[in-house]
């Protein structure tokens, strides 16, 4: 989905733009999109699609998804740490249960990107 596609759609949230971690590299494009409120658990669901140049890595309504507190921004500083934070996971950083519905390919590039990324999420959001 291009960008002027992705703005025009009424569940667009925020995009974030960071550089390739090497010369040359294109950059990572991550966007949100929102889900419905759930009340039951007090949280807002977002759906992330995540993109390096032509490569699509994570599709929106897939395996990378993640929620944020009702009460803050959807698309506040929470809100851009949080997917941030999603996508800077890597095979080893928590149980293997959430990696179930990845594929090696998004495994591998997330082993290859998650501390480049976490760092990048440090320096952009510090200790929120």
């Amino acid at each position: 989905m291009s960008a002027a596609a992705c703005r025009s759609d009424p569940a667009f949230l925020f995009e974030l733009r960071i550089p390739g971690q090497r010369k040359g590299e294109a950059p990572i494009v991550i966007r949100a999109f929102e889900l419905p409120y759930e009340p039951a658990t007090g949280r807002t669901p977002m759906t992330l699609s995540v993109s390096q140049g032509d490569n699509v890595i994570f599709r929106r309504g897939g395996a990378l998804w993640g929620s944020v507190n009702a009460f803050t921004s959807i698309d506040g500083k929470e809100a851009k740490e949080h997917a941030l934070f999603m996508v800077s996971l890597k095979p080893g950083d928590t149980d293997a249960e959430a990696f179930a519905g990845y594929t090696e390919a998004q495994k591998e590039w997330c082993s290859d990107n998650g501390d480049y990324l976490s760092m990048i999420r440090e320096e952009r959001y510090g200790d929120s």
